[in-house]
C-alpha cells in the first residue's frame, strides 16, 4: 500500500519561522557582516599576505636577505680566489698566469645569477605590495 505524502500549505511558513526563532536564541552564534569601515575575511586575508611571520611577504623578504648574503659571500670567495691565485702564480715564477681562472669564471657567473635573483625578489615584493594596495583600494 502506498501512502500519499501530506503537505500542508502552512508548512514552509512554519519552517522559516522556526529557523528564524532558533537563530535568535541567546546561545546561538550570530553571523557577522562587515559594516562600513570594517574588513571582511577575504580582505583581511589579502592584507595579511604581506604581514607577519609565515606570510608571502615574509618569505620574499627572507629570500631577498639570503640572496644578498649569498652575493656578499660570493664576493668574498672571488676576492680570496684572486689573491691566492696571484700568490701561487708569483711563487711559481709566472706572475702573469692565472691557474684558477675557470673557477673564477664560475664564481663570476654565480655572482651575476645572485644579482639577478635579488632583483627578481625585490620586484616580486614590490608587485605584491602594489597588488595588495590595488585590491584593497578598489573596493
Amino acid at each position: 500500500m502506498r501512502y500519499k505524502r501530506l503537505r500542508h500549505p502552512c508548512l514552509p511558513l512554519a519552517a522559516s519561522l522556526l529557523s528564524v526563532t532558533l537563530s535568535a536564541l541567546p546561545g546561538q552564534p550570530k553571523k557577522h557582516t562587515a559594516g562600513p569601515g570594517e574588513f571582511d575575511r577575504a580582505q583581511l586575508m589579502v592584507m595579511n599576505l604581506n604581514r607577519g611571520k609565515g606570510s608571502s611577504g615574509y618569505y620574499l623578504q627572507e629570500s631577498q636577505r639570503l640572496s644578498r648574503q649569498m652575493l656578499a659571500d660570493l664576493d668574498k670567495a672571488a676576492a680570496q680566489l684572486e689573491q691566492v691565485d696571484k700568490f701561487y702564480a708569483r711563487s711559481r715564477g709566472r706572475p702573469d698566469d692565472r691557474f684558477l681562472l675557470p673557477a673564477g669564471k664560475q664564481i663570476a657567473e654565480a655572482r651575476a645569477a645572485a644579482r639577478k635573483l635579488e632583483e627578481a625578489l625585490s620586484g616580486a615584493r614590490a608587485e605584491l605590495r602594489e597588488g595588495i594596495n590595488q585590491l584593497l583600494l578598489s573596493e
